[in-house]
C-alpha cells in the first residue's frame, strides 16, 4: 500500500475495500477479510485516482469516483454461498463497462 485514499466496508461477506492511488499506473482498488486476511486486488487496472468508494447492496455494486478523470465507476459483485466451515457468503467484482 503506498498511498491509500479510501476505506469502505461490507459489513454482510465481511469485507473491507479500500483504494491506494500509489504510482500511475499503479493506482488500484484491493480488498481484506475484516481481520487483514485474504488480501488481493480487485481492481486492478483502468484507474488514476480513485476515491471516495461507496457500495450500493440494493444493486450490488462497488461504486468509486475518479478524481483525476471526474468519472464515476462502478464493478457488480458476483456472490455465492460456499458450504465450507466459517465461510457464509464469497463476493467478487465483474468490472462494468
Amino acid at each position: 500500500m503506498i498511498l491509500p485514499t479510501a476505506i469502505q466496508p461490507h459489513v454482510v461477506p465481511r469485507y473491507m475495500y479500500w483504494s491506494d492511488w500509489g504510482s500511475t499506473p499503479s493506482a488500484k482498488i484491493e480488498r481484506a477479510g475484516m481481520d487483514g486476511s485474504n488480501r488481493s486486488v480487485v481492481i486492478p487496472s483502468h484507474l488514476m485516482w480513485p476515491n471516495a468508494l461507496a457500495i450500493d447492496e440494493d444493486q450490488g455494486l462497488l461504486i468509486w469516483g475518479d478524481a483525476q478523470t471526474e468519472v464515476t465507476h462502478r464493478s457488480m459483485f458476483v456472490c455465492f454461498t460456499l458450504n465450507v466451515p466459517g465461510f457464509i457468503l464469497y463476493c467478487f467484482l465483474k468490472q462494468k463497462h
